[in-house]
């Protein structure tokens, strides 16, 4: 009896191993720096902590994953869902790059509060980019407040002249 409870523990252990490892493989790897930072983005409108993690590496990613362990996962999903949420639109700039290292700056667009640039230093790590440091936010005035029409509208339009017709 003992000899099949073993063999049944065995069993399963093996399965959850190779469902781990399935798991694992079928997550998308960023072939770009751009791509890790697209996938970032795209995890944190998700919700989904897990795939935000994978997409840094080193200390970074340990800090991450302890503030998720802290928070519980439902509270930084929530977190990272309420950080992306205002995001009215973005730009990724490299700014350096090599075959194995880049920084990216990413502009941040918001409708009611200063832009925000962001620079991402990122490292190849077994054919896929990850996320190894993040520098400051450095906020700037948008040259144009975000919403501004590009083209007159006939509510912004100002009103014509009358004063300049001539009467006969």
């Amino acid at each position: 009896m003992k000899r099949i409870v073993s063999g049944v523990i065995t069993a399963l252990v093996l399965a959850a191993l190779l469902i781990v490892a399935a798991v694992r493989s079928a997550a998308p790897t960023a072939e770009t720096p751009e791509q890790c930072l697209e996938q970032m983005f795209q995890a944190m409108k998700d919700g989904d902590v897990s795939a935000y993690l994978r997409c840094f590496t080193g200390e970074l990613r340990e800090r991450l994953e302890q503030n998720a362990k802290e928070q519980r996962n439902e509270k930084f999903a929530v977190y990272l869902k309420e950080t992306v949420a205002p995001i009215k639109g973005r730009a990724v700039k490299t700014e350096e790059a090599s075959a194995d290292h880049a920084r990216l700056v990413v502009d941040r667009v918001y409708e009611r509060r200063p832009w925000e640039y962001q620079g991402y230093r990122l490292r190849r790590e077994s054919g896929a980019w990850k996320v190894f440091a993040i520098d400051p936010v450095e906020l700037h005035e948008p040259p144009v407040p975000y919403g501004t029409p590009a083209f007159p509208t006939p509510e912004n339009e100002p009103p014509p002249d009358n004063s300049k017709t001539a009467t006969r």
